[in-house]
């Protein structure tokens, strides 16, 4: 089959070819992944690299990358290479344009320099959020050889899951710091504030503009609204009323840090953050104890049971943040296929795309990320909503992307009525304006700049 870009398509492509250090800020679905194949096989074709190394989720490093270019006819001639896989060094392996590899794999060829020593002309972090952390030691190990490479891409749609903070790095192995500073010092001192908790920063509202000008000609942004026809998005907080013996030790665990079970059982918090935590298990109906597990109420999984009977048959897809509740989910439903646990994920996603399976579970961390589930799927429901923006984009994009026939798309959260999840919904949706405020403003700053000259198109 031949690849025929969009048009949208070859604006993101023009653009990776038209700079050697660019971004691309690309809701999920919009075809990340042939885009920046067709512009390293233009850039291989016409002699100006001869290797790329590729760091990309584990998942997609399997799957996604291979099998997009099998998919094509016109990437035929990209060789691709598994580091992950093989376990080789990276200097044994001959013959492949492509090296691939995942973060944790990475660190330590990265910190003996194994890819710095001039083989590798380009550098693509696919899912470059992953790296928004500037005192990570995956980082620190990329940081002191960027200079090696030619050309450096990123590629993402959560850029900024948790704040504008997390673009320093991110820009920072674009820009090896001339836009934003040199050190994340640099850019605290310049653009951010303490936030109320001290812990970290948030970006003052009136630099927001100058950060926005400051990036944007090194990225491209793309919403799939803009550019293909996407179904309409339905968002269905559920309310769920704890029983007053839950809601008892809820609030015990809220205000003294110390709550005492229906066993009789004591669990002590050292600090707020702590606390916070098991607030959220026990909203959802459980407590990790020393003993193991504590079920505490099942109401969730009563408002779970509900929808369920509601959609008659029609596949859901629900995502569980603690262990404790696949176990109660489990034993409500009976036994629903895991695809977090399953040896055999391919064979379970066709069923579920083909409709035969009703519900399927899973962990955000392991379905979030290069799973298409959108084949019979349209409705998602949330255990309790998470704090991370780029966990929750990425876990919906598996449903709400594009291929998905269905005219709307649900997602359901269930939210306990008096507790953390309303603040964690709140603070979800604030993140996700912020992230919008940096995408709306990128693509105003583009209108008015032209692509960088330096590379020879």
């Amino acid at each position: 089959m031949r690849y025929t870009p969009h048009k949208y398509q070859l604006e993101a492509i023009e653009f990776l070819l038209g700079n050697r250090y660019a971004g691309l800020f690309l809701d999920m679905g919009l075809g990340k992944t042939s885009i920046s194949l067709f512009a390293i096989k233009q850039l291989a074709e016409a002699g100006f690299i001869k290797k790329v190394l590729l760091i990309a989720p584990i998942r997609a490093l399997y799957t996604v990358w291979p099998n997009e270019i099998s998919k094509w006819d016109d990437f035929e001639g990209l060789t691709y290479h598994n580091l992950h896989e093989s376990r080789l060094a990276p200097s044994s392996v001959k013959g492949a344009l492509i090296h691939a590899t995942n973060p944790e794999s990475a660190l330590p060829w990265l910190k003996r320099g194994a890819f710095f020593g001039g083989d590798y002309d380009l550098l693509l972090i696919d899912e470059s959020a992953e790296w928004k952390n500037p005192a990570s030691q995956r980082f620190k190990a990329l940081k002191k050889g960027l200079g090696a490479f030619q050309y450096r891409w990123i590629l993402t749609g959560t850029p900024s899951p948790n704040g504008l903070e997390d673009i320093w790095s991110q820009i920072y192995i674009l820009d090896q710091g001339k836009s934003l500073g040199h050190y994340i010092t640099h850019f605290r001192n310049e653009f951010c504030v303490p936030d109320r908790s001290g812990y970290s920063y948030e970006v003052i509202p009136h630099y927001k503009d100058i950060l926005f000008r400051r990036i944007a000609p090194l990225v491209m942004r793309m919403s799939a609204r803009d550019n293909i026809d996407m179904p309409d998005l339905i968002i269905n907080p559920i309310s769920v009323i704890l029983p007053p013996p839950a809601f008892k030790i809820y609030k015990a665990m809220e205000k003294e840090f110390l709550a005492i079970l229906g066993s009789g059982e004591k669990v002590a918090s050292p600090n707020a953050a702590v606390a916070g935590g098991r607030c959220r298990q026990i909203s959802n109906g459980g407590l990790y104890t020393e003993d193991g597990v504590e079920h505490i109420h099942y109401e969730k999984i009563n408002a779970l049971k509900g929808i369920v009977e509601d959609l008659n048959g029609t596949p859901l897809l629900i995502f569980y943040e603690f262990n404790h509740d696949e176990e109660r989910i489990q034993t409500a439903l009976g036994g629903v296929p895991n695809l977090t646990r399953t040896k055999t994920p391919d064979e379970l996603i066709k069923r579920f795309n083909e409709g035969t399976i009703p519900v399927l579970i899973g962990h955000p961390k392991t379905v979030g990320v290069g799973l298409n589930l959108q084949g019979a799927c349209s409705n998602i429901l949330w255990m309790c909503p998470p704090w991370d923006l780029y966990l929750h984009d990425q876990a919906n994009a598996r449903v709400y992307r594009q291929g998905q026939k269905n005219a709307r798309v649900v997602i359901h959260y269930l939210i306990g009525e008096k507790t953390i999840d309303t603040k964690v919904l709140k603070v979800l949706a604030e993140k996700g304006r912020e992230q919008e405020d940096l995408f709306k403003a990128i693509e105003d700053y583009k209108k008015n700049i032209t692509l960088d000259s330096s590379f020879p198109v």
